[in-house]
């Protein structure tokens, strides 16, 4: 990413086409997903900070599925 001021102005340029950039997410998040390994709960003494985060996304996504 490019970075630079224009006129008194922050102008931020992007170093790749974003419409590849999401292509390629959407096919590592497609790879991950068929790889179909457990996953390993963490220990109850975890940040509490990530559990919140944690609990905000499964709610999320629990919402998403239900729509």
């Amino acid at each position: 990413m490019e970075v630079r001021e224009e006129d008194g102005k922050a102008v931020v340029k992007p170093e790749d086409d974003p419409d590849a950039i999401l292509e390629r997410m959407e096919r590592l998040v497609a790879e991950a997903a068929s790889n179909g390994e457990e996953t390993t709960p963490l220990p109850e003494g975890a940040d509490p900070i990530a559990r919140k985060h944690r609990e905000v996304v499964r709610r999320g996504a629990e919402k998403h599925r239900d729509e």
